[in-house]
Order: structure tokens, then C-alpha cells, then sequence
């Protein structure tokens, strides 16, 4: 068996913790596209880095929720190089 790599694509873990309702409806938003351009800090390179990703699956627990009083305990999704 041989093995050919093509290319090594970026995955990023995302996450919120204690963010308000309106505040993560802005984050998911933000990812709702099909593909975005995101710059970020990149640990093998060193430096900063602007690629083209898409979002997998999104989490948002609620924490609680109450009038005026509401948040999600946490909210993730990784974004995968495209």
C-alpha cells in the first residue's frame, strides 16, 4: 500500500463559554456561509495566517434561561480549511 499526500488542511476548535443569547446568534451568523475568510494565529507557522474554511457541527448549551437573564453555558464548532 502507498500513500500519496495531496495536501494537509487546518482545523481549528472554537469555543465560548457564558456567551448571551444575541452575542451567539452574532458568532453563528458569522459562520453561516458556506465558506469565509478567517485570520488567525497559526502555532506551526508562527505567525499570523488568512485562510478560507468552512464550519462543521455547532453546539450552543443553554445554561439558563430566564427574562432579561439568559445565556448558553457554551458554544463550539470547529472550521475546517477549505
Amino acid at each position: 500500500m502507498h500513500v500519496n499526500l495531496v495536501t494537509r488542511k487546518r482545523k481549528l476548535e472554537l469555543s465560548w463559554n457564558g456567551v448571551g443569547f444575541d452575542t451567539t446568534s452574532e458568532i453563528l451568523k458569522a459562520v453561516n456561509p458556506e465558506t469565509f475568510t478567517v485570520q488567525y494565529m497559526d502555532a506551526q507557522t508562527n505567525k499570523m495566517e488568512t485562510r478560507r474554511f468552512y464550519v462543521g457541527d455547532r453546539t450552543a448549551m443553554v445554561h439558563s434561561y430566564s427574562e432579561g437573564n439568559s445565556w448558553y453555558s457554551n458554544v463550539a464548532f470547529n472550521i475546517i480549511e477549505v
